[in-house]
Order: structure tokens, then sequence, then C-alpha cells
């Protein structure tokens, strides 16, 4: 990896393409909703929960087509405002399933934080290449873009590859659940027949 200081090597055809004859131009940004590939997969249990954990990439990634400028385009993807909407969305799945219950709906977050682990190192490589790309001189700051653009593609991947884990999260208290619900249906059914029992003497 390069360091900040020192330009990577990227090739010319490349620059060109990315910023055309001005460094102004709107950029071009690769397709990274192909990383994606469990989006919509028709055996998830979770098509809601899936689309809500995806929810702030892909939002990101509309305001990201609709920019005017390379500035624009990066502000769309910040890593800190990710960040955040990546932990709001996490507390969402996990008050979904909380019941009510505080410190169920606390412990399923962290969870779920954890299960995405690799997401919050991809942000924060993301957010060191945006800095990366703050620091040098604008005339320079084409040579910065593939990095960044790299950094983005890298985050919807490994978005892609913890979902499974996400999901196993999800199975997992959806099941303490259910037996929480038999558990009480039992204790009430055994409470009814003693009751009755007690009639019938």
């Amino acid at each position: 990896m390069a360091e900040r200081g020192d330009a990577p090597r990227t090739g010319a055809d490349d620059r060109e393409h990315a910023h055309g004859d001005d460094a102004s131009d709107v950029p071009a940004l690769p397709e990274v909703v192909r990383s994606l590939r469990s989006l919509g997969e028709a055996r998830t249990r979770f098509a809601e929960e899936q689309t809500r954990y995806f929810s702030p990439l892909l939002e990101a990634r509309r305001r990201a087509q609709s920019a005017g400028d390379a500035e624009e385009m990066i502000a769309a993807f910040h890593a800190g405002a990710l960040a955040t909407a990546v932990r709001r969305t996490l507390e969402q799945l996990a008050r979904a399933r909380g019941g009510g219950d505080v410190r169920e709906e606390r412990a399923l977050t962290v969870a779920l934080d954890e299960a995405i682990a690799p997401v919050h190192a991809a942000l924060a490589a993301l957010d060191d290449a945006e800095r990366a790309w703050r620091e040098v001189s604008p005339p320079r700051r084409a040579e910065w873009w593939e990095p960044w653009t790299a950094r983005v593609q890298h985050l919807f991947q490994v978005a892609d590859e913890c979902w499974p884990e996400v999901a196993a999260v999800l199975a997992a208290a959806d099941a303490m659940r259910a037996q929480e619900t038999a558990h009480r249906a039992r204790g009430a059914r055994g409470r009814a027949g003693g009751r009755r029992g007690g009639r019938a003497r």
C-alpha cells in the first residue's frame, strides 16, 4: 500500500477514463453493486432485513451517481456518515427482535456489530483513502482516485461477505425467542391444568 506522500502508480489511460481531460469532470465509479452477490437471493429468510442491511451502501451509491464532481462523489461515501448509518441499521434490526427488552436489544446489537467487524475495518480504510485524496493538491488528486474507488469496492465486497454472519445472528435470536415462547406456553398450560385438577377435587 502506498504511503500518502507517494502517489500510487496508475495507468494514464485509467486516469483519462476516470477524469477526462479535466480533473474537475465527474469521474467514473466502478459498478460496485455486482459485489453484493447475496442481495435479493431467493433463499434468504430475511429479505426485509437484508434490504435494511444493505441500504446505507445502496443509498450512498445512489447519491454518488447523481454527484456533479469528484468532491460530491467522495462525500457520498463519507466513511463517518456511513459508519453512523450502519450502526443505526444494526440498532433497528435488534429493536425489531428485542420485544422492548433494552438489555436484549443491546446484546443483539453487540452481536450484530461483531458480525460485521470486517465492514468496520473497510470503513476505516475508506476514511484513510478519503483523507489521502483531500491532502494532496488538486492537480494530483487524479492519481489517488483509483485507490479510493478500490476501497469503495472492497467495502461492498466485505459487506456482502458479512451478510451470512448477520443472518446467522438473526436466526439465533429468532430461535431463542421461539424457545422462550414455547417455554411460557408450556408453563401456562401446566398452570391451567393444575387449576382444573384442583376444581375437580
